[in-house]
Order: C-alpha cells, then sequence, then structure tokens
C-alpha cells in the first residue's frame, strides 16, 4: 500500500545541511524565496539551511495584531499559525525541496 497525504512522495538526494550563520528574517526569507525558485527553474539544487535570527516577532494569517518587545521588529508572513518569536540563540531550519519533483504536492 502506498502512503498518501504529508510525506508521500518520491525520495530523492538528500540535501547537505548548510549553517548560515545568524541573519535577519527578511534577509533569510529573500533566501528562501530565491531558491524556492532556482530550484523550481532547475537552476538549484534543493537546500537545508540552518540558522538563528536576529530578535523579531513573525506573524502568520491567524493573528491580527500582536505586541512585541521595544525594538522587536514585528514580519507579518505567508504561513499560517498565530505569532513567533525567533532570535538568537535559537536553532531554525529552513528546507526548501521539489515537493512536485518528487511527486508530492502542497
Amino acid at each position: 500500500m502506498r502512503p498518501s497525504g504529508a510525506g508521500a512522495f518520491a525520495p530523492g538526494p538528500r540535501p547537505r545541511p548548510q549553517w548560515l550563520g545568524r541573519l535577519s528574517y527578511r534577509w533569510a526569507w529573500g533566501l528562501q524565496r530565491a531558491r524556492r525558485q532556482a530550484v523550481i527553474e532547475g537552476r538549484a539544487p534543493e537546500a537545508l539551511w540552518l540558522l538563528e535570527h536576529d530578535p523579531v516577532v513573525t506573524v502568520g494569517r491567524r493573528r491580527a495584531s500582536v505586541r512585541a518587545p521595544a525594538g522587536t521588529p514585528v514580519v507579518r508572513t505567508e504561513r499560517g499559525g498565530l505569532a513567533t518569536w525567533h532570535g538568537p540563540g535559537q536553532l531554525v531550519g529552513y528546507l526548501v525541496l521539489d515537493v512536485a519533483g518528487r511527486g508530492g504536492s502542497v
């Protein structure tokens, strides 16, 4: 029986983890969007990036507003969910896969 739903796509080469250091959320988001397009067009391999962010609160579609500590930027994102704090010392991983190329969908 073939699995269905999340994780039901064909395996492929595993992206090698890359440590990117400490980046602003907006900078990392721009990198993700650029890599996504490059992967779709076949110009770059899939990626697994590990990093930490400068202090930031990200706000998803389900949250109208949020109060953040003074000096902490608030960034509205395309993801679902509420609000999430990111900052130094917190490991964040971003995986950029060609889901369609692996037979899956989002």
